[in-house]
Parts: structure tokens; C-alpha cells; sequence
């Protein structure tokens, strides 16, 4: 294997036996001919695939396609029956919910078992579990046993202590569909900063939005076998032609959960100020910039100004940015961007794209800014990053960074009642047809 190959899988078989009773295994193994009472079975045959060194990879396929089998074996935790995989750095797995822990330990304790077993040593985990339990972010049930854990919480607490032991190889399976809208995307962003890190990541979902948007090669597998493999569209394609022509496979499992609009909304600066406390404190990780003017809080109100994380097809939303002046500032711009689930940023806006200009700010002004626009998008969650800085005149991008957070909340979409959105959004169509 060359130096730049994180992963390199050749000529993989995984083979099981298949007994129609219990007794047959039983004669099998006490034959004295050694008669076989099984059937071959292959979950993988003859796989063969690479994954370079920082290098995104989906794993794709309908169900009982061998995937899981693949990463177990890549991980170390099954063998094959012939074939050879070649790793090189640090592994860390997300694979079936809980594996690894202890259903009678505490989630403390679980910490520093698995942290342990992923290679890091006692003193690194003490300077780590912060960060773990903040992110994992399961409040006292850190040191409750783990079999009174939701599911929700078991994979809050697997991901936490999969990406702190700051892994070469990230992999993945499924997991990150559970759990709440807002650790989904708070995930996501993680993964993107592990990517952008240099990490490699092996990803196994059926959304193919997230192979799309995370991926830059793709392998389809089907029946233990590699059906195509290449440029994640061309990949993505081919899976959903391959459902498609298969009426008894199952269909996509995928969320619409992929993008928003946000039109150049009116916008306007409004005086009810208000701070949030649990807000600062929710957001204190996810925040960058050099705190001339902090965020206080964001929030989504629909068109009777009630705080709403629902939001109805068609509806008139605002979204509400709270601020606050550490130090003397000349007209800040204030932005959004709205992103899907995967992280992709698909909408935003500015102040300054808008053509409104505030005016400059005295330390320890408060002031709020309101985005107004309607939900046209199609039905999904959604996550919103708002930001403050010094900006150029067009507002195309800032001199200065006052505040960043990411995922400073989450919305969802919901589905119009009379119409399907085939896209990712509904934009206003007028339509003439002509004979």
C-alpha cells in the first residue's frame, strides 16, 4: 500500500454458513466423514476498492448488501474468509448503536473504556472528557448506566467519543440518523470540520443527498458484490436506477431535508432586545470571531410573533437577531445562512446586500435585526448560522469577524397540504400554455 492510501481492500470475501436446523450444525461438526449440512453464503466476494488519505468515501446499497460486514471487517471486528485489508492510522467507528458499551457502566465510565480501547491513554481522556460530555451534551445522565440511555442519547455519547480521540480514519454507519434534528446537524458539522482536518471518513447511509453533498467518490454495492464505483453523482444515479428497476426493494430512505430560501427579505432593525441566557451557553462551542459584537440570541418567530421552531409551508417567517455592543463599532453587517442537513449552505443574506446600513454603535448598545421571508422550501429540517463583522460595501464578505456561530438554531419545514415539491424549493412559477 502507498503512502497515500488510508484504506485498501483486496479481493474481500466474507462467507457464512447457513444451517436449515440447529441439529445440522450439530452433525456437521461430529460427522465423522465430515459431511457438510450447510449452504455457502457470501456476504462480501471478491471486493476490491481504495480510499486515499483525506478522502471522503460513501458506502452505498439496499439493505443486506454487505455494507455493515464490509466496515466490521475493515474495523478489525470480523475476519474475512479471504482477502486482505490494509489500514494505516488511527481508526475510530461509528457502527451499531452501543457497540462497545457497557450496558451496566456509567456513561463516565463508558467514556473512558472506549476511549481507552481507541488508543488513548488515562491523562488525555481526564484533559478530553469536557469537551466529550459537552458535546455528548446528556446533562446528569453522564453518570447514570447506559441501559437507561434513549437511543437518542446512546449515539449522542458514541460520536462524542469517537471524534475526540482525533482519528486518521472516521467511519460511519447509519448512525447519525438518530437522534434529534439539531445533533444531526451539529454532527454534520463536525464531520465537515474532521474533513476539512484531513481526516478520512468512510460513510454508509441511504441518503444520497449526504453521498452528494459529503462524498467525492462513492462504491455501490449489492449482494456482496461492488456493482460500480466512481464520481459520488454518477454512483448516487445508479443506486436510485437500480432501486427503480427492483420493485421489492426498499425504497430510499432519504430526507428532504435539503436546502432553503431565504428571498431578499425586508429588513429591519427592531427594539425588543432580549438576551438568552441558555442560548449563550448552547452556543458558547460553536462560536468564532474577535467579540466586538456578541450574539445574544436568535430566534424564529412565524407571523402572530410567537417563537416557533415549525414552520408551515408558505408561511411568513422572521428571524430574529439579538446584539450586543462589547466595544465601539462602525455600522456592522449582520447575515444568515441557512443550510441543509448535510451542511451545505444553501440560502443567505446580509444587511449590507440588502442595501440597509446601520448606523455605528457605542460600546454596550443593544440592538436587534429582523429577516423576514416565506417558507417555500420543501419539507425537512434546516439549520441557521448567523454572523456580525466589518463588511465590505456589497457585503460579498467580511473585513472582520465580530461573531460566527454555527447552528444557532434549527427549523423544520413543513410540507405543503395540496402540492409535492420535486425540488428544493417552490419557487413562484407563472405558467402560459399555448396551442
Amino acid at each position: 500500500m502507498n503512502s497515500g492510501t488510508a484504506i485498501n481492500v483486496r479481493n474481500l470475501t466474507k462467507t457464512y454458513k447457513l444451517f436449515s436446523t440447529p441439529e445440522d450444525r450439530v452433525k456437521e461438526t461430529f460427522h465423522p466423514f465430515r459431511r457438510k449440512y450447510h449452504r455457502p453464503f457470501n456476504a462480501l466476494e471478491n471486493v476490491s476498492f481504495h480510499v486515499d488519505r483525506g478522502e471522503t468515501v460513501g458506502i452505498i446499497g439496499p439493505n443486506g448488501s454487505g455494507k455493515s460486514t464490509l466496515l466490521q471487517i475493515i474495523c478489525g471486528i470480523l475476519q474475512p474468509t479471504s482477502g486482505v485489508v490494509e489500514v494505516a492510522g488511527r481508526i475510530s467507528a461509528l457502527l451499531e448503536l452501543g457497540t462497545g458499551f457497557n450496558p451496566d457502566f456509567t456513561g463516565r465510565q463508558n467514556v473512558y473504556l472506549n476511549a481507552s480501547i481507541l488508543g488513548l491513554k488515562q491523562k488525555e481522556i481526564d484533559e478530553r472528557f469536557a469537551d466529550i460530555a459537552g458535546f455528548a451534551d446528556i446533562g446528569d445522565f453522564i453518570d447514570q448506566p447506559v441501559r437507561t440511555y434513549s437511543s437518542g442519547m446512546y449515539v449522542r455519547l458514541a460520536f462524542a467519543v469517537a471524534i475526540a480521540v482525533e482519528p486518521d480514519i472516521l467511519i460511519v454507519d447509519e448512525a447519525l440518523a438518530v437522534g434529534d434534528i439539531y445533533f444531526q446537524h451539529k454532527c454534520m458539522h463536525r464531520m465537515r470540520q474532521l474533513m476539512s482536518g484531513g481526516v478520512t471518513v468512510l460513510f454508509v447511509t441511504h441518503d444520497m443527498t449526504a453521498i452528494r453533498a459529503l462524498c467525492r467518490r462513492a462504491v455501490l454495492l449489492d449482494e456482496g458484490r461492488i456493482v460500480c464505483s466512481g464520481p459520488s453523482e454518477e454512483v448516487a444515479d445508479a443506486y436510485y436506477h437500480r432501486m427503480i428497476r427492483s420493485p421489492e426493494s426498499p425504497a430510499d430512505n432519504s430526507t428532504a431535508a435539503d436546502s432553503v430560501p431565504i428571498t431578499g427579505a425586508g429588513t429591519q432593525l427592531a427594539p425588543s432586545y432580549r438576551k438568552d441566557d441558555a442560548f449563550v451557553v448552547r452556543t458558547a462551542g460553536l462560536r468564532s470571531g474577535t467579540g466586538a459584537v456578541k450574539i445574544r440570541n436568535v430566534e424564529l418567530l412565524d407571523a402572530s410573533g410567537s417563537a416557533s421552531t415549525q414552520c408551515p409551508f408558505g408561511g411568513e417567517i422572521v428571524l430574529r437577531v439579538h446584539l450586543e455592543c462589547d466595544e465601539d463599532v462602525e455600522g456592522p453587517n449582520v447575515g444568515f445562512l441557512v443550510r441543509d442537513k448535510n451542511g451545505i449552505e444553501i440560502v443567505g443574506t446580509n444587511l449590507f446586500v440588502e442595501k440597509v446600513y446601520p448606523t455605528s454603535r457605542r460600546k454596550g448598545e443593544t440592538f436587534v435585526v429582523d429577516f423576514g421571508f416565506r417558507n417555500i422550501l420543501q419539507p425537512g429540517a434546516y439549520s441557521v448560522s448567523v454572523a456580525a463583522g466589518m463588511s465590505d460595501p456589497e457585503g460579498r464578505y467580511n473585513a472582520v469577524t465580530y461573531d460566527w456561530i454555527d447552528n444557532a438554531l434549527i427549523f423544520v419545514a413543513e410540507p405543503p397540504s395540496n402540492r409535492h415539491i420535486h425540488s428544493k424549493v417552490a419557487i413562484p412559477v407563472t405558467i402560459t400554455v399555448r396551442e
